[in-house]
């Protein structure tokens, strides 16, 4: 993992589960991780959970992936924040309600 510190990573679905935990680990070997999800006071706890003494770093963003313009406005403040990125995790998903009917 040495060869990523101090390097730009992504991650969708960063609030919770296993994009949270990504973050996490990510963070703590010193990558500064955007992590994106749709809830900001969630991700402001991910942040709050990475201890103080990280060399890495954890940047809350707000990001719906569904919507067009969050993205295309994710991915112009990458470009100017960071100049590049180095790795990309689409961790995000959608879980819909399933209901037991037989076709």
């Amino acid at each position: 993992m040495n060869k990523w510190f101090g390097k730009v990573a992504l991650v969708t679905g960063a609030s919770s589960g296993i994009g949270k935990n990504i973050s996490i680990q990510l963070a703590e070997h010193g990558l500064k991780v955007i992590g994106c999800g749709r809830n900001l006071d969630n991700l402001s706890s991910v942040k709050n959970e990475i201890p103080k003494s990280t060399k890495g770093e954890f940047i809350p963003f707000k990001c719906d992936i569904s919507n067009e313009e969050d993205v295309v406005h994710l991915f112009s403040f990458v470009k100017t924040k960071f100049k590049e990125l180095s790795i990309l995790i689409n961790n995000a998903g959608l879980a819909l309600e399933v209901r037991n009917t037989y076709f």
